[in-house]
């Protein structure tokens, strides 16, 4: 992630258990981007082509960058 988005805020409400979990986390709000994007389909499936065209070409397609 970076300063390139707007960050926009999203109440979470926790257990006792996962507000502890949450704490030990360095940047709970980067993890729980970074778990959404991981289990989003459609950016699963662009980043397979790009891949693919990575190791096809040796170059990242600009639509990637």
């Amino acid at each position: 992630m970076g300063s390139l988005y707007l960050m926009r805020p999203k109440v979470v409400s926790l257990c006792d258990e996962t507000w502890k979990l949450a704490m030990e986390k360095d940047n709970f709000s980067e993890w729980v981007r970074s778990q959404l994007l991981a289990t989003d389909e459609s950016r699963i499936e662009q980043d397979a082509k790009a891949i693919a065209i990575w190791k096809s070409t040796g170059e990242w397609p600009e639509w990637y960058q």
